[in-house]
């Protein structure tokens, strides 16, 4: 009797620890794809200095983009993910770079008696990047796309 119980024990406990080690081994598709609809919803405001590249930027608002951008790179790059969203993430890599370039491309033109860009037309190409990138990054995950009208 007591060999049948541990016979019953040994499967019981490899079904434990395959159990925890598979819960231990997720991923994070599911954060990864809020940060993807938060950096869409942050950085749409890029949308209108493509258009209206002359309406410029305040300071506070470059230094928000900018350290937005470090901050999501940086989380994503740690995020473990599942092969469709990492191919998501070299895409919103690429965008949260060209976002940090951008920027950067603007601080040389920063008028400190205003304290803000009176020009984004610099910064064009970088912010037609990130919209394109972040678009193909929600793309491959199915994250549902603003609505226009």
């Amino acid at each position: 009797m007591s060999y049948l119980r541990h016979l019953l024990l040994i499967p019981i406990l490899l079904i434990c620890f395959l159990y925890t080690a598979g819960c231990t081994g997720a991923t994070h598709d599911e954060d990864y794809k809020a940060l993807v609809i938060e950096a869409i919803e942050k950085l749409d405001p890029q949308n209108e200095k493509i258009v209206n590249p002359y309406k410029g930027m305040t300071i506070e608002d470059l230094s928000a983009m900018k350290t937005f951008a470090e901050q999501a790179k940086s989380s994503a790059e740690q995020m473990t993910l599942s092969d469709t969203y990492k191919k998501s993430r070299e895409f919103f890599l690429r965008a949260m770079d060209a976002t940090i370039a951008g920027v950067d491309s603007l601080e040389g033109d920063i008028d400190t008696a205003t304290g803000k860009v009176e020009s984004t037309a610099p910064a064009t190409n970088y912010f037609i990047q990130v919209q394109s990138d972040l678009g193909s990054a929600a793309d491959i995950i199915k994250v549902p796309k603003k609505k226009t009208y």
